[in-house]
């Protein structure tokens, strides 16, 4: 899922960029941009299920520059800070955080 998000957020942003106009401007209207939005809150509000999904998260926003400049810029139709949601959606469920406390107790014990 989190790929797939990964994948539409990187088309949009060519789609987007591909609208350049003549004098080198882009335009934040419009059916492209309007795709672009969707798909920056999408990947931004996606909620990761494991610490992997995580740090797949954390390497697109450090590779996409448009993507970590919105998430600290701008904020959703709420007025809800991008920053905010998307610190959110790094927070694992309850259940995965136990899986990951069995995984490190197991690897501690392995090294005792």
């Amino acid at each position: 899922m989190l790929t797939d998000l990964t994948n539409k957020h990187a088309a949009a942003l060519a789609a987007w960029t591909a609208t350049v106009g003549p004098a080198g401007d882009l335009v934040a209207e419009g059916e492209a941009f309007e795709h672009l939005v969707s798909a920056e809150i999408d990947f931004i509000s996606y909620r990761c299920r494991s610490a992997r999904e995580v740090q797949m998260k954390l390497a697109y926003v450090a590779e996409c520059r448009s993507m970590a400049d919105s998430i600290h810029g701008d904020v959703d139709a709420d007025g809800t800070p991008y920053h905010t949601l998307f610190l959110a959606s790094l927070r694992l469920p309850s259940g995965a955080n136990d899986l990951l406390g069995e995984i490190r107790a197991l690897m501690d014990n392995g090294e005792n």
